[in-house]
């Protein structure tokens, strides 16, 4: 990959408070030249007034009616100039030479369509991790840290390893996908990182040159409001798994997908149970092919702390 200019573009609603910190985190990747489109989601805080404080050549602002987060980077997209794009969220950052590690490595595989970095994982209260660490995925990588994938489909969906925030992809692949698909609410990331794994090549680092920050206290917040309506992602991850299948894939590929989804199956159906909903679960189950001999067993047992084997013996591993 030559030194192109790279678009940026970083979806917002309501982040005024760290949208500056995003900003900053991008402008500080010396040595790549950057295009920033910030996309403001209907924000109804004080967005539009910062915006209209920080100004330059190659920072823009695009204001739209609230549509969610895949709208607003599909936005981004229809407004990129450049031919590589990168995403940050803005309450995330990025670290420095990011950038510059990622077009180094892509200039030694012109026929990848992206690159994607570890990423550390910030919470409250929980430790701090990387995705490498929590996906157990470290052996994978060479000594140099670098892995080229030929065909990243298996990978991803096995170890649900693509974050868009350290996402560099070839705009080309984005546009050909269709971006983002808006009618997701949850886990709208994981479908197009899948669906740009059929693209053409990767290349992945271990180094960890995101910081992803979750900034939600306490039991509620994003990721309790996540929980309260699982069943409505993993039914989205069941729905994705489904037609990644009719894709031609290879072998691996195919056994990969069709695993991910009985898993999301169960997840799904962990969630409606705990609803109450035990005919959707159930209905969940069926649809993916979960094997009726461990059906009621799953549905019995993995409400439960420690049901991890049980889940094992349900996917049939």
């Amino acid at each position: 990959m030559t030194a192109d200019k790279i678009t940026i573009v970083i979806p917002t609603f309501n982040r005024a408070e760290y949208l500056p910190l995003a900003i900053e985190s991008v402008q500080a990747q010396n040595g790549v030249p950057t295009e920033i489109i910030v996309v403001d989601d209907g924000s109804t805080d004080r967005t539009p007034e910062l915006m209209g404080g920080l100004t330059g050549p190659d920072l823009h602002y695009i204001r739209q009616e609230n549509a969610g987060v895949s709208a607003a980077r599909n936005t981004g997209i229809a407004a990129a100039t450049a031919p590589w794009v990168a995403f940050l969220d803005s309450d995330d950052v990025w670290l420095p030479g990011k950038l510059a590690l990622q077009t180094d490595e892509l200039s030694r595989h012109p026929d990848a369509v992206a690159h994607l970095t570890n990423v550390l994982i910030e919470r409250p209260i929980v430790p701090r991790t990387d995705l490498v660490t929590l996906r157990e995925i470290g052996p994978l990588f060479p000594e140099t840290g670098m892995l080229y994938l030929e065909r990243p489909l298996a990978f991803n969906a096995r170890h649900n390893f693509g974050r868009v925030q350290s996402l560099l992809a070839r705009r080309s692949c984005l546009t050909d996908i269709g971006g983002f698909n808006t009618a997701y609410r949850y886990f709208e990331d994981t479908d197009v990182m899948n669906r740009l794994a059929l693209c053409g090549p990767w290349v992945v680092s271990n180094k960890p040159l995101v910081r992803e920050i979750r900034r939600e206290s306490g039991a509620e917040g994003l990721g309790a409001e996540r929980l309260r309506r699982s069943e409505i992602g993993y039914d989205n991850l069941h729905e994705q798994m489904t037609a990644l299948a009719a894709e031609d894939l290879t072998p691996e590929e195919r056994e990969t997908v069709w695993e991910r989804r009985r898993f999301y199956a169960l997840l799904s159906a962990r969630a409606w149970a705990a609803k109450g909903e035990v005919s959707k679960a159930r209905a969940m189950l069926r649809r993916g092919g979960v094997p009726t001999s461990v059906r009621h067993l799953a549905l019995a047992v993995l409400l439960l702390p420690g049901a991890g084997p049980l889940r094992r013996r349900a996917l049939g591993g």
